[in-house]
């Protein structure tokens, strides 16, 4: 798992006062610093148990707690992790109280915006080398379904909760969740929290792929099994032997692997095309598909005792639009990824931008944000991104989407269609392969599409 580097550090301040942790969180944001807030002890134990922090900033008077109480607990779960406690009373004896519970330092409050960063900077510089060094600790011990599932919302932590579940399971995981909300991310954080980690995940997605070239690539070929085959190849399937194979859009699979790809799952066996003998394979099965397979089951699409095989174990990602707190996070997520891919570093995003980011209704989920972020990196005018620099509006969406709603629905339907597809060509550089791959559908099927929409070929 990748170290990030130690820019930006992120601070978790403790305080009773909403207003007052919102008051230090911005003052330190302006700085360039990430932080949490917390204002209780119960809050505060959550978040560092979530996140890798690199300074507490916490008041002596919590209530009915208290700080340098809650310090002497930090000290055994969270060795080395510097303290700063914020007091009001900040005399001799507060010092001397704070030192023996293990904190660094003090800040006499009230104190200015001044003397804020300035005492951060100063406990976060002497103990640069702790801090790097309990990086590596943390994202060694910890869990690492967390890496890279960002989010506060009841149906992210659920998300998460299901994960560490099944994590330590060997049994088969099925992914629902609509185009871009991120199913790979969920797979690769399984894969890495499981006994099988130590192996790569090997992956593919069914709408990349045409029938012909679908069983070949999960069950392999035997040179001379049909024409063009000029060399034995194994599989997916022997290729994720003692690893976990991942496989994307399940519910686009032809009926004729369905078939086959029961019996792998029945048989633990594997037989490739041209040849007899079955392989013995030891792979850990994970899909993911953005249809109801249920009713893809009752439609007669999708083969009921295949569904039956692949959910037994289910994880659902919610739609972006459905968990509105999760979308800040995710975005100073993305952001920081993509500040430590490039020189130039765009310290964060301001007020308006926030705002319109949490306005927006991200049909096109976390990939949509992710294209949206990366965009304003690039033409940000200076090194905050404003509400100017979010390329949202002229995507199809936002005051489009209100016209839409003037219309009859079927012909809001296909002016929806005539603008995605040609958007979706757009980005793929006229690849239709690319293309279908991006919106999860297979060539046929984004072939019939362009002609509904009029879109030529």
């Amino acid at each position: 798992m990748p170290i990030p580097d130690l820019n930006p550090e992120n601070i978790l301040v403790v305080d009773d006062e909403p207003d007052f942790v919102r008051g230090v969180r911005d003052t330190l944001a302006r700085a360039g610093y990430q932080s949490l807030g917390a204002n209780d002890l119960a809050e505060a134990r959550r978040l560092l148990d979530e996140n890798c922090v690199d300074l507490l900033l916490i008041d002596e008077w919590l209530g009915r707690e208290t700080g340098t109480r809650f310090l002497c607990e930090v000290r055994v779960t969270e060795p080395g992790l510097p303290s700063v406690i914020m007091s009001g009373h900040a005399d001799l004896e507060m010092a001397l109280k704070a030192m023996r519970a293990g904190a660094i330092d003090m800040l006499p409050k009230p104190f200015t915006g001044e003397e804020l960063v300035e005492t951060v900077g100063r406990n976060l510089g002497e103990t640069a080398l702790v801090r790097e060094a309990r990086r590596h600790r943390w994202y060694a011990n910890r869990n690492a379904v967390m890496t890279e599932i960002v989010g506060q919302s009841p149906a992210t932590q659920k998300l998460v909760e299901g994960i560490r579940r099944v994590a330590s399971t060997d049994s088969t995981v099925l992914i629902q969740g609509e185009s871009g909300t991120g199913k790979e991310l969920v797979a690769r954080a399984i894969h890495a929290a499981s006994p099988r980690k130590h192996r790569d995940m090997v992956s593919e997605n069914f709408g990349s792929l045409t029938p012909t070239l679908v069983e070949a690539a999960l069950f392999g070929v035997k040179k001379g099994a049909y024409t063009g085959a000029d060399a034995d190849r194994p599989g997916l399937f022997e290729v994720a032997n003692g690893s976990t194979l991942f496989l994307d859009e399940v519910g686009e699979m032809p009926p004729e692997v369905q078939v086959r790809l029961l019996r792998v799952l029945e048989e633990r066996t594997v037989t490739r095309l041209g040849e007899t003998k079955p392989r013995k394979v030891d792979v850990r099965l994970i899909g993911a598909t953005h249809k109801d397979l249920r009713e893809e089951t009752e439609s007669g699409n999708f083969r009921s005792d295949l569904y039956y095989r692949l959910n037994v174990l289910r994880l659902n990602v919610a739609p972006l639009r459905e968990r509105p707190e999760d979308i800040e996070p995710i975005a100073r997520h993305l952001l920081a990824d993509l500040n430590r891919k490039q020189s130039r570093r765009i310290k964060g995003f301001d007020a308006k931008a926030i705002e319109k980011l949490r306005q927006h209704h991200w049909p096109g989920n976390v990939r949509e944000l992710r294209n949206v972020v990366e965009s304003a990196v690039v033409y940000a005018d200076t090194d905050w991104i404003g509400a100017d620099d979010l390329d949202i509006d002229r995507r199809g969406y936002g005051g489009r989407f209100e016209s839409a709603l003037e219309l009859p629905h079927q012909e809001a339907i296909g002016e929806f269609n005539k603008r995605y597809f040609r958007r979706l060509l757009q980005r793929a550089d006229g690849n239709k392969s690319r293309a279908a791959e991006m919106a999860g559908i297979d060539r046929t099927n984004l072939y019939k599409h362009l002609k509904r929409a009029g879109i030529e070929e």
